[in-house]
């Protein structure tokens, strides 16, 4: 069964044996600790209970009755995610993408791992150019990553900052002939 948020177990047959009344079910986990109601991913071993009839007893040999229930990851919605692609200015800092303020029903946190133009991982995007973020997923234990539409890519582009020519005082400058090279004064 795939996780559910909820109490999961194995199925009581719809026809019991003759002198069983009814069955329940007691369950371990794989380390072998008790667990009442099995909720989380993992293997559980169930050990019928029996209900008898006063008449009837169980037989020696058979028992205990066991059966395994799986509880499977639920896989995460991906649509639930919004990642989109981010142009920015160069501003000599690292730069990278956006997360989204909500993520899908168990991510607990998402990060990312950037490469530029050739391929080249890059710890923390900072010259102009364009890298493929890519987004790594943290998980509640209950989940797992589906296995269409992984891994998530969207792109950070960072542009070349213009220079403000406002900031260049270049002035007019008369000199008087000396032979040599001359030239405008620079700031």
């Amino acid at each position: 069964v795939v996780y559910n948020k909820g109490a999961q177990g194995l199925d009581v047959p719809a026809t019991l044996p003759e002198g069983v009344t009814g069955i329940s079910f007691t369950y371990t986990d794989a380390e072998g600790n008790a667990v009442t109601d099995p909720t989380n991913v993992g293997v559980y071993t169930g050990t019928v209970v029996f209900d008898l009839d006063s008449n009837y007893i169980l037989p020696t040999e058979g028992i205990p009755v066991t059966a395994t229930l799986t509880i499977t990851g639920k896989p995460i919605d991906l649509n639930e995610l919004t990642v989109t692609d981010k142009t920015v200015v160069y501003n000599k800092g690292a730069q990278g993408l956006d997360v989204p303020a909500t993520l899908p029903e168990g991510v607990t946190s998402i990060s990312f791992t950037y490469t530029d133009a050739e391929g080249n991982a890059v710890t923390a995007p900072t010259n102009v150019g364009t890298y493929t973020g890519t987004v790594v997923f943290n998980l509640d234990s209950n989940y797992i990553l589906p296995t269409e539409g992984i891994p998530v890519t969207k792109t950070l582009t960072i542009t070349g900052k213009p220079i403000d020519l406002n900031e260049l005082v270049v002035t007019d400058k008369t000199v008087v002939y000396n032979k040599g090279a001359q030239g405008l004064d620079v700031p």
